[in-house]
């Protein structure tokens, strides 16, 4: 019986000791989850749809998860991947699955936070250990402004 909880015990250290937070390597500070404090157009507040609460950005290795946060502990979906040189990211909703088409689904970009292309450019403004901002100009010339704060 000794044995059994020395091996139980060796093991849990074991697994402690050896796990990761941060799969694929260390991102730097986009890692963890971001969510959004404010989103303008041309200078005007851009309110989320009715029944949303929030809305959130989370990191991880090149993925990232675009959440839509409803009452009640209802949710939306939308990942993509990413890149980042200096100040410019790209986000790549250009992907699928078996069932899921490419640019729909869980795949579909982000239409709460005004996303509609397959990739969308922005350009970060600030990138701290709590605030994540950054800029986009659409198509037709609108300038998006989005501010986020880290929720871990």
């Amino acid at each position: 019986m000794k044995r059994l909880a020395y091996i139980t015990a060796l093991l849990a250290a074991l697994t402690a000791t050896s796990s990761c937070t941060q799969n694929n390597g260390h991102i730097g500070p986009l890692f963890g989850s971001w969510s959004l404090q404010s989103m303008t157009v041309d200078g005007a507040d851009m309110p989320l749809p009715p029944g949303v609460i929030g809305t959130t950005m989370s990191f991880q290795s090149d993925v990232v998860r675009f959440n839509l946060i409803y009452q009640y502990s209802h949710t939306f979906e939308s990942f993509a991947t990413w890149t980042r040189n200096g100040d410019v990211m790209v986000f790549d909703f250009a992907h699928h699955d078996d069932v899921t088409a490419e640019g729909t689904g869980m795949y579909a970009p982000p239409s709460w936070l005004g996303f509609e292309a397959l990739q969308e450019t922005v350009t970060v403004t600030e990138l701290d250990g709590k605030h994540f901002d950054f800029v986009r100009t659409d198509d037709e010339g609108h300038k998006y402004i989005y501010k986020f704060d880290r929720t871990w």
